[in-house]
């Protein structure tokens, strides 16, 4: 089991930086990850604010 970063998921999200975001996919695609609470509220806020 891989932990996945915020950055990770907001790329895997929103497909921002087409190369990152292929290798989000890739990760997260794999199914076998672990997403901790605290950084969900980061992914929330980064969305909820277009990333700034």
């Amino acid at each position: 089991m891989k932990a996945v970063d915020t950055n990770v998921v907001v790329r895997y999200l929103t497909g921002d930086l087409p190369a990152q975001a292929a290798k989000a996919r890739k990760v997260i695609g794999s199914g076998n990850i672990l997403v901790l609470q605290s950084p969900c509220w980061r992914i929330l806020l980064a969305l909820s604010h277009g990333g700034n």
